[in-house]
């Protein structure tokens, strides 16, 4: 999970970086009118239900809340989503998430997760290729999991990067300096630079506090081996024998043995 920083649109750097985000909106806003994105990614597919009355929701990419609607066309997924699939599908048989996603921020992981775990409709996660962090987070809020043998499954913690770019900016001859009011110490804090022990203290205080909410919202929902806590990611057996999988299939047995289920 990452905790978001001040900055609205790029506040989480998830899989990319925040110069791949900048090169990637410049070309959006010089390309053509009638570029068609589905050229280059693979959108987000909205909520459908099957033959057999099995909602199926789709959990890729970057994980964010409230997200412009570039996003799901570019591949990633909006918190916000996830919980109007969910309630949407309340009148499926059951409810089957297909997770492929690298995590993403803090902001709206909880409420996405709390409407998991609310559902009148039982709900099972799929990790197809990647689960781990916030996307393992919403995973095991669901009544089980099952993985393809060669998805990466948890990553379990929260991280948070900041760059000292103090000895760049003088090279170019800038010099940052920040002013709060009186007594507003931490209101510099991503702003100054280097950051002050007073900055760091509370940030590392915010870390942990998120860290251990993850480690409980697990615990409380799976048992698994204490050494998915050092953030690891696991494929296979291996995933399965930490706890933090049930099964090692495809996609359509765990379909099957939802209807099976039901």
């Amino acid at each position: 999970m990452i905790p978001t920083n001040n900055t609205s649109f790029l506040r989480g750097a998830w899989a990319i970086t925040r110069p791949g985000m900048c090169a990637l909106l410049e070309s959006i806003r010089t390309a053509k009118s009638d570029i068609d994105y589905a050229d280059f990614f693979s959108p987000r597919q909205a909520l459908s239900e099957d033959e057999d009355g099995i909602a199926h929701i789709d959990v890729k990419g970057a994980l964010i809340d409230n997200a412009p609607a570039i996003y799901e066309k570019i591949g990633s997924t909006d918190y916000r989503s996830i919980i109007a699939e969910i309630d949407a599908a309340q009148d499926s048989k059951a409810i089957l998430m297909r997770v492929d996603s690298p995590g993403g921020t803090v902001a709206g992981l909880e409420e996405a997760s709390q409407a998991i775990a609310a559902s009148s409709v039982p709900v099972f996660a799929y990790c197809d290729g990647m689960a781990c962090s916030a996307a393992y987070h919403l995973a095991a809020s669901a009544a089980a999991i099952v993985a393809s043998p060669s998805a990466d499954v948890g990553n379990i913690g929260t991280v948070m990067a900041w760059m000292d770019d103090a000895e760049l900016m003088e090279a170019m001859g800038y010099k940052m300096e920040v002013l709060t009011n009186e007594g507003a110490d931490l209101k510099g804090t991503f702003r100054d630079s280097p950051m002050t022990d007073a900055q760091r203290e509370f940030l590392q205080e915010e870390i942990n506090a998120h860290g251990e909410q993850f480690r409980n919202h697990v615990e409380s929902n799976r048992s698994v081996d204490p050494e998915v806590f050092r953030a690891g990611w696991y494929q296979g057996d291996r995933a399965q024998s930490l706890g933090l999988v049930d099964a090692i299939s495809s996609y359509e047995y765990a379909r099957q043995t939802i209807i099976k289920g039901i």
